[in-house]
């Protein structure tokens, strides 16, 4: 996890303050922890007076901000204030930050950003946390790359953090399923019937009916972001369709063992689900939880696949990342390189 260094320097960049003695109860709460608030907090969040232990033993452990959120929380603001809760929150997401590098690699920046999304989303719900807090959100997005740089620098891990930009993409490849090629019902059909036969054998009935709403929300989804890609494309960089009916069996064991190899590289997950994983084969044949699969290509010999998934403890829900994220976030570093080239 990051230093109380690299907390407090980004605590009074973003913040314009920082508060030690919170980054030091988050990290060694047993000796500080006030018991009567501990209570007081679990009756504010609808617990009783039974889960009052459980949350005495979980909020004197380290980083208690993953296991007891709104005690947590709530604990903060009441026993720090508004200016103890706003750095327990960019505390919490800069140890989430960390999660997301090994010293192999890192997750790009399109995951950082849906991090902190997904992070805000897990709290906005808590009606003591006001818009200032919330608002805090863009602020952070603001500065990731450099708060990332700053974490992997201090651990001496893998020091090079790929900024989306054109130059640095060598390919991207996407495989799709043929039932989101077109938003056209036909075309949606038609691509169910050809896959569930593919799968199954040519004598499987298949219940179309039962897939299309399924198959029509995929499709709008890759709609847009052929789009994108068709952008990406007029920039020079090489884009590739496959139909995953076109690939060989054996070929798609090696591109679900690809995510498990850059998953591991970057803390990403290869699961869309508990039980159901992004990318699956069966009886030779691709199965893409949300459709399709892109893989990008760097030039530096990186990769990473969309869509991802991230589930950390303290976050109760799972965050995926989509094509759509990333595209749009390489168009987003194309504006603000153009503006600053305009400004210059």
């Amino acid at each position: 996890m990051p230093s109380w260094r690299i907390h407090t320097k980004w605590e009074s960049i973003i913040l314009g303050y920082s508060l030690l003695r919170v980054d030091e109860f988050i990290d060694f709460p047993k000796e500080h922890l006030d018991k009567f608030l501990v209570r007081e907090a679990v009756m504010f969040c609808g617990g009783d007076f039974r889960s009052v232990k459980y949350y005495e033993e979980a909020m004197s452990k380290h980083d208690a901000w993953r296991e007891s959120r709104c005690v947590f929380y709530y604990y903060i603001s009441k026993k720090y204030g508004e200016r103890g809760l706003a750095v327990a929150i960019l505390h919490a997401i800069l140890d989430l930050l960390a999660m997301n590098i090994t010293p192999f690699g890192i997750a790009d920046i399109a995951t950082f950003h849906r991090i902190v999304d997904g992070f805000f989303d897990s709290i906005s719900n808590l009606n003591f946390i006001g818009t200032s807090i919330l608002s805090l959100k863009e602020k952070i997005k603001a500065y990731i790359v450099n708060i990332v740089k700053d974490i992997v620098t201090e651990k001496k891990l893998f020091r090079h953090l790929v900024k989306i930009r054109p130059e640095n993409i060598e390919e991207i490849i996407v495989y799709y399923h043929p039932a989101v090629w077109s938003l056209d019902d036909s075309n949606i059909r038609n691509g169910i019937i050809m896959y569930y036969k593919r799968k199954y054998g040519e004598d499987y009935d298949v219940n179309v009916d039962l897939w299309m709403e399924s198959y029509k929300r995929k499709s709008e989804e890759f709609q847009r972001i052929k789009i994108l890609l068709e952008a990406i494309s007029s920039l020079g960089i090489k884009v590739r369709y496959i139909n995953i009916l076109d690939v060989p069996s054996s070929e798609a064991e090696k591109i679900r063992t690809k995510t498990w190899e850059i998953a591991m590289m970057t803390k990403v997950s290869t699961k869309y689900s508990r039980k159901h994983g992004v990318v699956e084969v069966y009886n030779g044949v691709l199965e893409l939880a949300d459709g399709y699969l892109m893989i990008v290509k760097y030039k530096d010999g990186s990769e990473m696949f969309y869509p991802h998934y991230i589930k950390r403890s303290g976050m109760p829900e799972r965050i995926k990342v989509s094509a759509e994220d990333f595209l749009t976030m390489v168009f987003e570093n194309i504006r603000s390189h153009n503006s600053g080239n305009h400004n210059t």
